[in-house]
């Protein structure tokens, strides 16, 4: 699990953080897509962008209602028989 710190009051669509995976394939097979698999509240209030791993910010974020959020991360290429990795980062408003 991965710690992260988001600040309340910040402009929407900012990237707050990036994560990353690698595969060592060749070409298509080697592009990652990502996927958030969290509840309906971090889905509502973050997205990740499907081909650069940014995590941005969907709608205001108020820690007096949710003051953490947790987000599965999802990694998958794009092989006919793709492998996919799960990352769950833990992100606390304030």
């Amino acid at each position: 699990m991965s710690n992260s710190l988001f600040y309340f009051g910040v402009n929407l669509d900012l990237s707050l953080l990036q994560v990353q995976a690698t595969d060592p394939d060749c070409g298509v097979n080697a592009m990652v897509n990502y996927t958030l698999a969290g509840s309906r509240v971090e889905n509502e209030q973050l997205l990740v962008r499907s081909d650069t791993g940014d995590i941005c910010i969907r709608s205001p974020l108020d820690r007096e209602t949710v003051p953490y959020l947790e987000l599965p991360v999802i990694a998958t290429d794009r092989g006919l028989c793709y492998f996919l990795s799960r990352i769950r980062l833990l992100s606390h408003i304030s």
